[in-house]
């Protein structure tokens, strides 16, 4: 199979687009329905998407170069296909645009008709089209905006969501993404990390754009996004005491998977992060800044402090308060109406039966005091 990446029409006075970014490399694999470049027209910045998966055997328009529509940009194709043919008979300008292209020239936007018009007859970039497929977003929504071309943003403004950077390009930042996949409905526009060697690499198609000055910097631009705080345990809560004191109005939102269970009256504080598998008792009080790792029980009534985390499949049974900056490590178990003071840490797979002090360690079946936590202090 040997699939040509044409340039489609974006509207229909729009006769050309300029290729901003390629976010994949020659000879790396694509697969259908990825965004794979980036093209600007006088009307908007367009994602333009994969008709077909395979490898990306050729780049024919590269960044900062004007194309005309209708004009061959790149070539998917199989790994080991032989695209010389092809390459031949596009530079001698005899390539066939019938059958498949025609099916699929218009994809990008609909034709244009005047605002006000029924939803379905509106110009919407293929990014907001995929947006309102994945998350079967109703014409009653689309109905609030009346621009002549709806993007992506627009979309999720109207779903009442938002765009976020991730803070922190870790094995956390994966882990947020595969969350959001799973049907939140925000738009990731880049990676924030501190650490400088990372600037300009990427993870999942994501630039990570700069460290907490350049984030700080964005927000007084303009402070309409939001950031999801991707690092684990007392880092976390140093970058989100720094960016509650530096930017107090900007969005944490909670991070909360689809595939989580939560049942009536649970409450969820910003920042928290919720995995799959979680579930969570009637009227569960979860704090700010809080990971709750996967497979994690947590009974009726009971309370998770600031900045804790508790890890693969704990069960906590009902009344239990956790209290401030605790960690209770994978397959710990906790008794009914438990306290654990803040700082403290439960080992894995330990038997909390009675209340626990602060700053101390716990681990064993019955859990017992064998140490001093340093979780306070760091």
């Amino acid at each position: 199979m040997i699939y040509q990446i044409f340039l489609p029409k974006f509207g229909a006075n729009i006769e050309s687009g300029t290729v901003v970014e390629w976010l994949k490399k020659e000879n790396e694999p694509v697969t259908k329905g990825q965004t794979i470049a980036l093209i600007e027209t006088s009307k908007a910045v367009f994602e333009l998407e994969a008709e077909e998966s395979g490898t990306l055997k050729k780049i024919l328009a590269g960044e900062g170069e004007e194309v005309a529509f209708n004009q061959t940009i790149g070539i998917i194709a199989g790994a080991e296909d032989d695209i010389t043919e092809t390459l031949a008979a596009i530079r001698a300008k005899k390539t066939d645009r019938s059958a498949e292209f025609v099916r699929e020239m218009d994809r990008g936007v609909f034709d244009a008709k005047p605002a006000g018009q029924n939803i379905s007859e509106r110009k919407m970039t293929p990014a907001a089209r995929r947006l309102v497929r994945e998350n079967k977003i109703g014409k009653d929504v689309l109905s609030g905006t009346q621009k002549d071309v709806i993007e992506e943003k627009d979309i999720l403004a109207l779903a009442g969501a938002g765009q976020v950077y991730i803070y922190g390009a870790s094995t956390g930042c994966k882990q947020i993404m595969e969350i959001l996949k799973s049907g939140r409905k925000y738009k990731v526009l880049g990676i924030i990390d501190d650490n400088a060697e990372f600037h300009g690499r990427r993870i999942e198609n994501y630039e990570v754009m700069g460290g907490f000055d350049w984030l700080k910097k964005k927000y007084e631009e303009n402070p309409d996004f939001g950031v999801m705080i991707a690092s684990h345990s007392t880092n976390r809560e140093k970058i989100y005491d720094r960016i509650k004191e530096n930017m107090p109005d900007l969005k944490l939102p909670p991070i909360i998977d689809e595939r989580a269970i939560l049942l009536s009256g649970v409450k969820v504080g910003e920042s928290s992060l919720i995995e799959a598998g979680v579930i969570l008792g009637q009227e569960v009080e979860i704090g700010k800044n809080v990971i709750l790792n996967l497979g994690v029980k947590i009974s009726h009534n009971s309370v998770v402090g600031d900045h804790s985390h508790v890890a693969l499949g704990v069960s906590m049974s009902a009344a239990v308060v956790v209290g401030k900056n605790v960690f209770i490590g994978a397959g710990a178990a906790i008794n009914p109406a438990v306290s654990i003071g803040e700082n403290s840490m439960i080992s894995p797979a330990t038997a909390v039966l009675h209340d626990i002090p602060e700053n101390v360690i716990v681990n064993g079946v019955p859990g017992k005091i064998v140490g001093e936590s340093k979780r306070g202090k760091q």
